[in-house]
């Protein structure tokens, strides 16, 4: 089989994610943080965001990675760096969040969470 004809396992999810990642972004950037209604449906939509990011990585790492790994040593380094990084990006922006809801979301924190998002 070319690699012309090959499956490509990643592109399917990854735009999937981007898709979601970009949705959540616009409603991030549009939320009334005063309204206790949109910001938890923002809620929702960050932990379910922040879980399936979560649950990628995991699935990526532990099931796809070894077999690639086992064709092509070293083919797989880049992406288990990446979702190392992305992991402790994660952490952060988990942080942020609460420190914004322990605050009632007040502008400055809100802005802080969203940028740190869009990073």
């Amino acid at each position: 089989m070319s690699s012309q004809n090959r499956a490509d396992v990643f592109v399917g999810v990854h735009k999937g994610l981007r898709r979601g990642l970009l949705g959540l972004s616009q409603k991030m950037g549009s939320v009334d943080w005063s309204d206790a209604e949109d910001v938890k449906t923002v809620e929702a939509e960050f932990k379910n965001m922040v879980y399936f990011l979560r649950e990628h990585a995991e699935n990526e790492d532990t099931i796809q990675a070894p077999s690639l790994e086992a064709k092509a040593p070293g083919a797989t380094r880049q992406m288990i760096e990446d979702h190392h990084r992305i992991e402790k990006q994660i952490d952060q922006l988990e942080k942020d969040w609460e420190t914004a809801a322990k605050e009632n979301f007040p502008h400055a924190s809100c802005y802080r969470l969203y940028l740190s998002y869009n990073r």
